[in-house]
């Protein structure tokens, strides 16, 4: 049973998203009048950012593997689709990355950690 995915990245019980925020933005153009209070209108809607925290344990895929993968599509730019449950999210880039909570084993293999990554939309599946 699948809860998701993210690119090849495909969510499963005890791998998937632990929270997921969104940060919409709107904007407006901000239009000075002489003499009078400046008027506001809206131009746009920004893109959809998302921050999304999912665990890494070693029992369900190969953390240094799966860090670099993520590492290389961030750094070429690559659009993926994020799905969520049976629910099509859209196009989405890897903006950045954190990792935290790490747990590693007396040999310095790392067994689990938390992984945030912080998306932003790409539009109808093209590179924004």
């Amino acid at each position: 049973m699948n809860f998701g995915s993210f690119g090849d990245i495909i969510f499963k019980p005890l791998f998937q998203p632990s929270q997921i925020s969104q940060h919409q933005q709107y904007i407006y153009a901000t239009h000075k009048r002489l003499l009078q209070y400046p008027v506001i209108e809206f131009t746009a809607q920004g893109l959809n950012q998302k921050d999304m925290t999912i665990q890494l344990h070693q029992d369900w895929c190969n953390i240094e593997n799966t860090i670099a993968y993520l590492t290389k599509y961030a750094q070429q730019g690559a659009l993926f689709p994020l799905v969520i449950g049976n629910t099509f999210e859209g196009f989405f880039h890897i903006t950045s990355f954190k990792k935290t909570k790490q747990i590693r084993k007396p040999d310095g293999l790392l067994t689990s950690c938390e992984l945030t990554l912080s998306l932003i939309e790409g539009k109808n599946g093209v590179a924004s």
